[in-house]
């Protein structure tokens, strides 16, 4: 997944024997790349939800902290 030396060690022996083994190469890429891109996107999404919905419960906890101190 991280391309690192594939079209030396991996791609260009393979191509050699089976020369339309480049759209097999292609497609693994792509879907690979928008799976991991995927991934990343949803973590960052999870975390914001995550920190807003604790931003709202400490402002809940905050307005009820404030009226109990002003009614007593």
């Amino acid at each position: 997944m991280t391309l690192e030396s594939w079209s030396m060690g991996i791609v260009r022996p393979i191509m050699e024997v089976y020369p339309w083994a480049w759209a097999v190469f292609v497609s693994f890429i792509c879907i690979a790349s928008f799976i991991v891109l995927n991934l990343i996107v949803g973590v960052v999404v999870e975390s914001i939800a995550e920190m807003k919905q604790m931003r709202e419960e400490n402002t809940k906890d905050s307005k009820s902290n404030a009226e109990s101190t002003s009614k007593g």
